[in-house]
């Protein structure tokens, strides 16, 4: 791959792609670039706010920009979750890993995902409208996941150092390139 990111990781809601993109950039030497961080430092707001002041409309446009930057810079980058959903960043990711580049989804199942998000905290049970929004969210999202991702790594128990070897094991060992 000769321009764009050493590695793009992707994952569910919940999952620690920031952790394992922070450990993989520091061992590595080469920058992190948290998109949705991006996002925020630009609209010089949080990124809850913005969804919740804006809508998801908005941040999606604002989203769309940061991918895009993204995507031509150097070293490691983080995916929202919600980055997939848009066609152009999906064919974008393929072409990458087509291309010979390395997009790893850092795999969190559904149950534990709810789990991160708080969705199985007690008093939970009363959101269940919400749910099963969720949850139809997540199998939406963990489709187009799979799809852009060339490899993966499954959470498990392990932690983001664990997760960050297998993911340098699957892009050609721990030197940047």
């Amino acid at each position: 791959m000769s321009s764009g990111p050493r590695l793009v990781l992707v994952g569910p809601p919940g999952a620690p792609v920031l952790a394992v993109g922070r450990v993989l950039a520091e061992r590595w030497q080469v920058p992190l670039v948290d998109t949705d961080a991006e996002i925020a430092r630009a609209a010089r707001r949080p990124v809850a706010d913005i969804l919740l002041d804006d809508g998801e409309e908005a941040y999606r446009v604002l989203e769309s920009r940061a991918v895009d930057a993204a995507l031509r810079a150097d070293g490691v980058v983080v995916l929202g979750s919600g980055a997939v959903g848009d066609p152009v960043v999906r064919e974008r990711l393929a072409a990458r890993v087509r291309a010979g580049g390395a997009v790893v989804l850092v795999d969190l199942p559904a149950g534990e995902s709810a789990r991160a998000a708080g969705l199985n905290a007690a008093g939970a049970a009363g959101l269940g409208p919400t749910r099963a929004r969720w949850r139809a969210l997540y199998d939406e999202r963990h489709a187009l996941l799979e799809q852009v991702a060339g490899a993966s790594v499954t959470v498990g128990a392990r932690t983001p150092a664990e997760l960050a070897d297998e993911v340098a094991a699957l892009v050609g060992g721990g030197a940047p390139g």
